[in-house]
């Protein structure tokens, strides 16, 4: 019996992967992408690297009936990214001494990334057209495990205020830099991720979106007792307090199938 079931086994398993397609594909910079870490402050994705090149298995264990068709996918690329939070300057006043002085303050941080995101895709369609060879539209819904190769966290404050020479001009300053990644698999984040795709032959296009953050971008590996930027100027320990840093993006992935099937 056991024998059976594992010839059973062996034989689904070579069915689903004689369907298998295979892609090159790239996926766009991510649209209006953000770090939301509480208080109302952002981490803005400032990423110039233009596409994101990977591969992807497609058409794994495909059933269909009536038209409508169930496979699922596994692809993996890499990426690279830069978040910026602050760079800014806040100006006002504080009262002492039964005066008000005012004061100048300036936060920036900075979160730069290389890692390989490995989505795993669920996805529906069925058929647009009979007079189009493998024409299909449909939905998306899956998992995308991005593994972290390096993860560069850089900051900066200043503080500067003046007593109306009472004290004196005052200014302080600090800065601090770390890897919070030591190569693959250091760290991991998950995500649930939605899509609407469209397949024209040999072409597939995806308009992508996140649904929901199961994971935090934030680093455990992150050391505040060594820091020297003060918790009170440090808008990534901020982060580690007010919420978690849940990230929020969409994008369009496209690819090509290089095999025959």
């Amino acid at each position: 019996m056991r024998a059976l079931f594992c010839i059973a086994l062996l034989f689904t398993t070579c069915t689903a992967w004689a369907q298998v397609r295979l892609n090159v594909s790239v996926t766009s910079p991510p649209f209006l992408e953000i770090v939301d870490i509480g208080r109302r402050q952002y981490y803005n994705n400032t990423t110039k690297n233009g596409l994101s090149p990977g591969l992807e298995l497609d058409n794994l264990f495909a059933r269909e009936k009536d038209g409508l068709k169930l496979h699922f996918s596994i692809g993996a690329y890499y990426t690279t990214q830069s978040f910026t939070a602050g760079n800014y300057t806040d100006t006002g006043t504080y009262f002492y001494n039964g005066y008000n002085y005012p004061y100048s303050e300036n936060q920036v941080s900075q979160i730069n990334t290389k890692l390989i995101n490995i989505p795993i895709m669920a996805r529906g369609s069925f058929k647009i057209s009979e007079l189009v060879e493998n024409n299909r539209v449909g939905f998306e819904l899956g998992i995308v495990t991005s593994a972290f190769l390096s993860y560069h966290l850089a900051e900066a404050a200043s503080l500067t205020y003046d007593s109306a020479n009472y004290y004196g001009l005052y200014q302080s300053y600090a800065t601090d830099q770390a890897n919070l990644a030591n190569g693959l698999g250091s760290k991991f984040t998950f995500k649930v991720v939605g899509g609407i795709f469209v397949y024209v032959n040999r072409f597939f296009i995806s308009g992508r979106f996140d649904i929901a953050s199961l994971s935090n971008l934030y680093a455990k590996q992150f050391n505040a007792n060594t820091w020297q930027v003060p918790p009170g100027y440090s808008l990534y320990q901020q982060a580690s307090t007010e919420g978690r840093m849940k990230n929020s993006f969409a994008t369009i992935v496209v690819s090509y199938r290089i095999t025959s099937k």
